[in-house]
């Protein structure tokens, strides 16, 4: 019987390596696409004041940093006023993504913590997970109660002064 686990274990193995490279290029490009769809709006951002936008050798600094960029594990970091749309697009990114290993579309949530700057980064981090579970629960709930395939969602928190307890508590 062991033998017959083993030679499972050794097909699968493969195959679950074959999808988790696949997810990290999907989640990989997405980000990547989502850097071009920011390179696309600058004009208008900067048209219309959105956000102050600063030079690096006559180069624009984009209003976008990578923390995590690991598998389906991603963490960025960009200015409040563009942050939902930005995220946006990162998802509609992963929804249109395309590969012959996944036969639907994949999906993905995400949480947003908005901060002001001064705000100790740990505390937005831990409010943005813990904003990133209450969009997967959302969506889980929404694909059971309609029956159909999980789509991604994003939860988003404000935080205007300091913050002493976790999301739930707070709302």
């Amino acid at each position: 019987k062991k033998k017959k686990e083993i030679k499972k274990k050794s097909k699968a193995i493969p195959k679950i390596r074959l999808i988790s490279k696949e997810i990290d290029n999907c989640f990989r490009n997405a980000y990547k696409n989502t850097i071009n769809f920011i390179e696309n709006k600058i004009d208008l951002i900067n048209k219309n004041n959105l956000i102050g936008l600063h030079n690096c050798d006559e180069k624009q600094i984009l209003p976008i940093r990578s923390i995590i960029l690991n598998g389906d594990d991603v963490t960025f970091v960009t200015n409040a006023k563009i942050a939902l749309s930005v995220t946006e697009q990162f998802l509609k990114e992963i929804n249109n993504f395309e590969s012959p290993i996944f036969k639907n579309k994949l999906s993905a949530c995400a949480g947003i913590c908005i901060a002001n700057s001064h705000f100790p980064f740990n505390k937005a981090y831990e409010i943005s997970e813990e904003c990133c579970g209450s969009a997967k629960s959302k969506a889980k709930y929404i694909a059971q109660k309609d029956n159909s395939d999980v789509k991604s969602c994003l939860d988003f928190h404000v935080i205007y002064s300091g913050v002493t307890s976790d999301l739930q508590s707070i709302r």
